[in-house]
């Protein structure tokens, strides 16, 4: 994620984005799916794994991003960004990893 910010420059966007860094490379592939609104199994059938082992992931990318459930999770995404513009700045730092 060298060359790119995920949020605005404050202190919340930092935040978010430095722990974004702390994903994995399979967790951010699962949170590409979980932000486009996939079910853990669409996510398990699209990346081809248990459905058990999405929820292990699941659980793991909300507690590395600090988040207590779904909603809290769509809101911290809408209220920096929205659409496409975040899921481009999400596939840029995938590739990189």
């Amino acid at each position: 994620m060298s060359n790119y910010q995920c949020f605005p420059n404050n202190s919340i966007g930092d935040q978010f984005s430095s722990k974004l860094s702390l994903l994995t490379k399979r967790e951010l592939e699962i949170f590409q799916c979980l932000i486009k609104g996939m079910s853990n199994k669409e996510v398990a059938k699209v990346i081809n794994i248990n459905t058990k082992t999405v929820s292990v992931h699941r659980y793991n990318i909300m507690y590395k991003l600090g988040v207590k459930n779904s909603m809290e999770f769509i809101r911290m995404r809408n209220s920096y960004y929205g659409g496409d513009k975040f899921y481009s700045i999400i596939s840029n730092s995938s590739q990189e990893l």
